[in-house]
């Protein structure tokens, strides 16, 4: 064989497949550069990988490649991707990813006679909707320099909140004349990379008050030294986030200042030495006055004893697949789980004396949460108030089994042309209003041909709404469905119906709601 031929043939046998793309800004399409990608395969039973960077124009290129099932992970710091990795890719495939760039917000601290207030903690709140409840997340934190300017960076596309804290050296003993805390006067509106740098927040003089009391434990006996206390301002019973975390002296008392008026929940808590945790609260209001006498007592911790109920479940329920959990939330924060035992009994501890609700997991196939049961009396809500004293349950946890069946396609936008389809989304299905309170809202992805199925659905009213993957909208927010509404499916949803539909996929969220 000629030399020329043995080279024809080394070549015919190299790996000759490719995999290219681009990286753009989804609000724009301008090519971002300096993007790592990484392509990871395994071929014949080998992993294999290799790295690229997108150039000026946002391309990259993968070149020689054997046959293999290929995925494409991609990151930069300052960018959120729209779709999520890892990204399965064939070869001889152009692909197009799409990044979001984070937006900033800055500007001065000052205090009442336009003087920097070095130090000062400038937090970004956004409002977060949990089974229709808003609370007040905190998003990003940081210190003002000594000229009063702060800087947040690396903020998702929404609307914030914008709160300073008072460094606390400035604090006196007692009640404070200067407040602790001062929000700016409106919700501010980021877009995807926008850079706002007016926003100025001032510190001015006004009454602020005292929180005090004892702590004391009623497991040990005297004060309670390892407690922790979190204070959380409340508005209309929706925590507004937390606006400090406290120890407490040797002998159980603590005091924390620069609280203007307002309600607030008092948290105490420590561990049980099992991994658990014990608790007391006590949900309190602030006139014109400190309150000296907030006492609380951790270690009066209820149990709440139960068991699910199985109504009319199909034959052959295999029970040893699924591992059932009750969860019970104050709030948004979730105070105690517990596994549902081969008797489907459960019992959950370190109950505080506060309004709960129940939350399930884990659920047999087909089956939904019906119905909560206590005393013999049906329940109207998911939600049961522990006790001071008193018996605590046994509650029973009713599940049902002759729930709906929803399925259906979701089909792009007409902006999108001839021959595209959804291959990532998810469906999104929310209880209309005036519906029982044991609905909730249900999620399930598509699959690679937009098909999405949704079984064991609680009877009832809801839309449906198709929500592109990378969406950062929140989406359980009730006011931003009514600015998508037209992009909703009503569906009635009976006992044992199954109901098919078409969904339209909604926007991509290149800019924030409103």
């Amino acid at each position: 064989m000629t030399t020329v031929a043995c080279l024809l043939l080394a070549a015919l046998a190299e790996p000759q497949g490719w995999i290219r793309g681009r990286i753009v800004l989804a609000e724009t399409g301008e090519p971002i550069a300096g993007v790592t990608v990484d392509l990871i395969a395994k071929i014949q039973g080998d992993r294999y990988e290799q790295s690229a960077r997108s150039g000026a124009d946002g391309e990259f290129r993968f070149e020689r490649l054997a046959t293999g099932a290929y995925e494409i992970w991609a990151r930069k710091t300052g960018y959120l991707p729209m779709m999520g990795f890892p990204l399965p890719v064939t070869l001889e495939t152009n692909v197009t990813l799409r990044f979001h760039r984070y937006g900033v917000l800055s500007g001065a601290v000052k205090g009442p006679e336009g003087e920097p207030v070095a130090g000062a903690e400038v937090v970004a709140y956004r409002y977060r909707w949990v089974e229709g409840r808003r609370s007040r997340q905190r998003v990003e934190v940081t210190s003002a320099d000594d000229r009063g300017q702060y800087r947040l960076f690396g903020l998702p596309a929404g609307n914030y909140l914008l709160a300073a804290i008072a460094p606390r050296q400035e604090w006196p003993e007692g009640e404070l004349e200067r407040t602790a805390m001062v929000h700016y006067p409106s919700g501010t509106q980021l877009r995807w990379g926008q850079e706002i740098s007016d926003l100025h927040l001032v510190l001015r003089p006004q009454p602020a008050y005292s929180i005090a009391g004892v702590l004391a434990d009623s497991q040990a006996g005297g004060a309670c030294r390892t407690c922790m206390i979190r204070v959380e301002r409340m508005e209309q019973g929706v925590e507004m986030g937390l606006w400090m975390r406290y120890g407490t002296r040797a002998d159980g008392t603590y005091r924390i200042q620069g609280l203007p008026a307002g309600t607030y929940r008092v948290l105490a808590e420590k561990g049980d030495g099992a991994g658990g945790h014990l608790a007391a609260a006590r949900t309190v209001t602030i006139g014109n006055r400190s309150l000296g006498d907030v006492h609380l007592v951790v270690g009066l911790n209820r149990t709440l004893r139960g068991r699910l109920v199985l109504e009319s479940p199909p034959e052959g329920l295999d029970l040893s697949k699924t591992t059932p959990v009750v969860a019970l939330a104050d709030g948004v924060r979730t105070a105690a789980r517990a596994r549902a035992d081969s008797q489907l009994a459960f019992e959950a501890g370190g109950l505080a004396p506060l309004m709960y609700r129940l939350r399930l997991g884990g659920l047999p196939a087909g089956g939904y949460f019906r119905l909560l049961r206590w005393g013999g009396q049906d329940l109207p809500a998911p939600e049961m108030e522990v006790p001071e004293e008193g018996t605590l349950g046994p509650v029973e946890v009713v599940i049902g089994f002759d729930g709906a069946t929803l399925s259906g396609t979701v089909q792009p936008p007409e902006s999108s042309g001839r021959g595209h389809r959804v291959t990532s989304a998810t469906v999104a299905l929310y209880p209309q209003e005036n519906q029982s309170p044991y609905l909730g809202e249900r999620r399930v992805p598509t699959d690679s041909n937009g098909n999405f199925t949704l079984t064991g659905v609680a009877p009832g009213s809801y839309t449906a709404f198709a929500i592109p993957a990378g969406s950062t909208l929140d989406w359980d927010d009730p006011e931003v469905r009514r600015q998508y509404a037209r992009y909703g499916r009503a569906v009635d949803l009976g006992r044992a119906k199954q109901v098919t539909v078409e969904l339209s996929l909604a926007p991509e969220s290149e800019t924030a709601v409103q």
